[in-house]
């Protein structure tokens, strides 16, 4: 048994095994395994290079699909923009309303109770709206501030 176990070992040592080669391929196919690992800075740059094309492409894409719904007058974009404003607007309203009767209530003080609870009312409304506000903002605005950033 001891026999057989080390006519394997030598086997394989000397370049005789069936799967590997000798000791000396080995190492050399572990330092270059290792040599791999670690990116020379020719090697970066080129990474670098394809990574900023591919972001080049991408770019392209975007912008060409903002100037192409960019003068769109069909319903669907008429619609989505006066969804955008509506949604835009109502913010506004909120958050003016609720200024308005915080001002009332600093004015007023006999009645500032009053006051700060309708304030208050309107900033809980607020809360819930400004995520939709937010997507409003981005869905609508956000194309055209891609395309104002293309015009350099």
């Amino acid at each position: 048994m001891i026999g057989l176990l080390y006519n394997g070992v030598k086997a394989i040592l000397s370049g005789g095994g069936s799967k590997g080669g000798n000791a000396s391929e080995i190492v050399k196919s572990g330092i270059n395994a290792i040599d791999a690992m670690v990116f020379t800075d020719q090697e970066r740059a080129g990474n670098a290079l394809e990574i900023g094309k591919q972001k080049l492409k991408w770019g392209d894409l975007a912008l060409e699909h903002v100037k192409t719904t960019q003068g769109e007058s069909t319903m669907r974009s008429m619609s989505r923009r006066y969804l955008a404003w509506g949604v835009f607007a109502l913010g506004g309203f909120l958050t003016l309303y609720s200024l308005f009767f915080k001002t009332l209530a600093a004015i007023f003080t006999t009645h500032a109770e009053a006051f700060n609870k309708i304030s208050s009312h309107s900033l809980e409304l607020l809360k819930v709206w400004w995520p939709i506000i937010l997507a409003a903002g981005i869905f609508y605005f956000g194309a055209h501030l891609i395309g104002l950033t293309g015009k350099k």
